[in-house]
């Protein structure tokens, strides 16, 4: 059974084929595929994130900078929480890329804050500013 063609481009296109033993397997696979297809719709329509660790680093100094014009304390104490998160969340990112490359990874910042101007080069095994 062919689902349905996407073009993703001008000249690209994909045909899914579905199949299954049953009819409700079958319903089931293709809403799983009608899913996939509308998400990457999406987000062809609206973008996509450029790599999840970039966005933890941007929205790491945009939660410090307005974290400092938050009044009430709830809120501040949310920002906070979401600073500490995606700190958490891009120092484990970090700890894995090196573990692949086989270097140990020992992070030390200053306060809560990450420096966008900092890279990984991965196949030289050095740090690049």
């Amino acid at each position: 059974m062919q689902l349905g063609k996407m073009r993703f481009r001008q000249s690209d296109v994909v045909v899914i084929k579905v199949g299954a033993a049953i009819e409700t397997e079958l319903e089931d696979r293709q809403l799983r595929i009608e899913d996939a297809k509308n998400a990457t719709f999406t987000t062809i329509e609206e973008g996509i994130v450029p790599g999840g660790s970039k966005a933890y680093v941007h929205m790491s100094t945009v939660v410090h900078t307005i974290k400092e014009t938050i009044e009430d304390s709830n809120e501040r104490l949310g920002a906070d929480n979401i600073q500490k998160v995606t700190f958490t969340y891009l120092s484990m990112d970090l700890h894995w890329l090196l573990a692949k490359r086989g270097t140990e990874c020992t992070l030390q910042t200053t306060g809560r804050t990450i420096s966008t101007a900092i890279g990984i080069c991965c196949r030289p095994r050095e740090l690049c500013a």
